[in-house]
This record gives structure tokens, C-alpha cells and sequence, in this order.
């Protein structure tokens, strides 16, 4: 089975990504890798029975799994201006580059939305449970609730936010991206979670603002979270 996690920067991928694993997992040898690259995929890819797929912007390769229902797909989506001020604050990134993430992937979705099943991040951030369950059902169409509550428990946002404060760059367990780093098995970052109470991230000028709503607009934002 190939799983591929396409989700917009920000917006609960990397808990949907780890919900794939955690079920995938205990049904067959598998691997998974970050990447928007087909050959990245299928040089890491014999003699797994399973294979999950994290990526923000797919490329032809993947997108044409995905397409042909080779594998199947699973996205994850939030309001973009939150996203953007999102990817400032975690990663230092401007709002150009912030921008330029966000928008690439609302146009590769908008191209691909009807192979798409959707998880919004509202869901994965106040109803993490019903989210799981979701996966599982896209997954195999069935309601996996046992292995469901586990996958919540182990992934509660105090309990992980806490575990990755303890990231060190030279750990044998972690990757250092140069702009962060991150635990290689969960692609969980040293800062992904935010404290309670925290703001998403820097306040945008108002003609920013405008910019982010003009662009949604084009791109049909709130008809893809109809």
C-alpha cells in the first residue's frame, strides 16, 4: 500500500503522517520518507509492503500515483493566513516564502482536490480523536477505534511538545535541516507545536492581509473547505 500525506505547511500533516505510520506499522514491513520527489520514493521503496509518502508539493510521479489511485491520498488544510504567520513564527521564513509554500500547494490541491480526502486543522487540533479515526477510514474503510484512542494518547500535544524541547541537533535520532531540525522517525520539528495561549505568529500589515485574501480568492479557498 502506498500512502501519500499532501497537506498544506502548518496545517496538522506531520500528526496525519504519523497516524498513517502508527497503523501502517503494525500491518507490514513499511517505509517512509519526506519528499516531493517520485525518484526519491522508489529508490527507497523494494521490499516494503508499505510505503508513506510526506509531502508538501507533489511532484508529476507522485501526483500521477495519486491520480491512477496507486495510492491513496490524504490532505491536510488550514485557513492560509494562519498558515503563513504559522511558517514565520516556527521557521523564521518571510512572508514571501511563507506566501510562495502556501499558495504553491492550494494550486496543486485546487488541480487535485477529487483524489484528495481531506482533514481540516481544526479537527486535528481540537478533535485529534475524530481526526485518527478518519485516517483509518480512508485508510480501510473501517473504524479503527482502539488503535485510534492509542494514536491520541501517544501524540497528546503536552505530552510531544514536551519530548521535542529535548531535540538536540547532534542526537543520532535527529536531522538538522539548517532552518530547523527534527526527529527523523516522527519529521516532528524542535518547535512544531506551540505553548498554550501562544500567537500563531507575527501580526501581518493590513495590506498583507489583503494580499493572503486576494490570492484565497483566486484560488477558490473557501470552496475547497466545503
Amino acid at each position: 500500500m502506498i500512502v501519500v500525506i499532501a497537506g498544506m505547511h502548518r496545517s496538522g500533516s506531520t500528526f496525519v503522517f504519523n497516524a498513517v505510520r502508527e497503523l501502517l506499522e503494525k500491518r507490514g514491513k513499511t517505509i517512509w520518507i519526506s519528499s516531493d520527489k517520485y525518484e526519491d520514493v522508489m529508490a527507497l521503496s523494494k521490499g516494503y509492503k508499505n510505503i508513506i509518502i510526506k509531502s508538501h508539493l507533489p511532484d508529476e510521479g507522485i501526483t500521477r500515483l495519486v491520480e491512477e489511485k496507486k495510492a491513496v491520498c490524504i490532505g491536510t488544510i488550514r485557513e492560509p493566513q494562519e498558515a503563513i504567520r504559522s511558517l514565520m513564527r516556527v521557521f523564521g521564513f518571510s512572508f514571501e516564502i511563507s506566501n510562495k509554500h502556501i499558495f504553491n500547494w492550494l494550486g496543486w490541491y485546487q488541480q487535485n482536490r477529487k483524489f484528495v480526502s481531506i482533514i481540516k486543522y481544526q479537527l486535528v487540533n481540537h478533535a485529534p480523536l475524530i481526526a485518527v479515526i478518519l485516517v483509518g477510514w480512508y485508510i480501510f474503510a473501517g473504524l479503527l477505534i482502539y488503535e485510534s484512542i492509542k494514536i491520541t494518547k501517544k501524540y497528546n500535544k503536552n505530552r510531544l511538545r514536551q519530548k521535542l524541547k529535548e531535540l538536540k541537533p547532534d542526537d543520532a535520532n535527529v536531522v538538522d535541516a539548517g532552518f530547523s531540525y527534527y526527529d527523523k522517525e516522527t519529521f516532528f520539528h524542535r518547535n512544531h507545536i506551540s505553548e498554550e495561549g501562544e500567537e500563531v505568529g507575527p501580526v501581518l500589515s493590513e495590506e498583507q492581509q489583503r494580499f493572503i485574501q486576494e490570492e484565497a480568492r483566486k484560488y477558490g479557498f473557501l470552496k475547497m473547505l466545503n
